[in-house]
């Protein structure tokens, strides 16, 4: 009996030690100098969140805030003794009317300085993909079963280039034949990825300086001079993005 006390007592002993232990790393870890720079500075790269907004059926999407993880910034930076902006470690903070809880609303734009560059069923889709691969550029193509089917390998190039397909119909065709893909909300309602739908149509060069707004989905009927376009676009400053980082909520 006196021995199972005695072993009571080593262990209790252990578990206070243990626990004096952590407390006392916690406190050296407070009122380490680095720990404190890092909290006086942690403000001053915080980012609020945008939250989405939703208009019946459509939603223009926001993005993550950001805020600096304390703790794992101070693990990062501990190895070299001081503080370094690059070895930062950051947690997202989820916007109101976040997409991920959205996915049956219509998106037809976002809060971020970007456009995306939308073609429907293009004759000449090889210049197209041409034009944006020399930009280092992605766009996005709306096409149909018909089309698909006409211009297999072209679709392919495009898809092995980073462009994004939109699909006009037949979702059960596409489903079986491309990997991934968006659907065009105004004929497909029901869709097992994200609905999507031009903010503006682009005919002409007149157009493009009317509408060229960041934030917008922006579908190019006429391509001729798409070349010009997107040197008019990257002088004012608009990113030209894939739809999956249109739709990224992450700044």
């Amino acid at each position: 009996m006196k021995k199972i006390f005695r072993n009571i007592g080593i262990l209790a002993l252990a578990c206070f030690s243990f626990l004096v232990t952590d407390e006392t790393i916690a406190v050296v870890k407070e009122s380490d100098k680095l720990m404190i720079e890092i909290k006086d500075k942690a403000s001053s790269y915080y980012v609020k969140s945008v939250s989405g907004k939703i208009s019946g059926n459509y939603i223009k999407i926001g993005y993550n805030g950001l805020e600096i993880d304390v703790s794992k910034s101070y693990n990062q930076m501990k190895k070299i003794g001081y503080f370094n902006e690059n070895m930062l470690v950051y947690k997202h903070i989820k916007p109101n009317n976040s997409i991920i809880d959205n996915k049956d609303k219509i998106i037809n734009g976002n809060f971020k300085n970007e456009i995306v560059l939308l073609f429907e069923n293009p004759k000449n889709i090889d210049k197209i993909i041409s034009v944006l691969k020399n930009n280092n550029l992605n766009g996005a193509f709306l096409i149909t079963k018909e089309y698909y089917l006409n211009n297999f390998e072209s679709i392919e190039d495009a898809i092995k280039y980073n462009n994004d397909i939109v699909i006009k119909d037949e979702p059960n065709f596409f489903k079986k034949e491309l990997d991934s893909y968006y659907c065009y909300a105004k004929n497909i309602r029901k869709c097992s990825t994200y609905l999507i739908e031009e903010s503006n149509y682009i005919q002409n060069y007149s157009d493009l300086k009317e509408y060229l707004n960041s934030g917008k989905i922006l579908l190019v009927k006429e391509t001729t001079y798409l070349d010009i376009y997107i040197k008019y676009i990257i002088s004012k400053g608009v990113n030209i993005v894939s739809i999956k980082d249109f739709i990224s909520e992450n700044i």
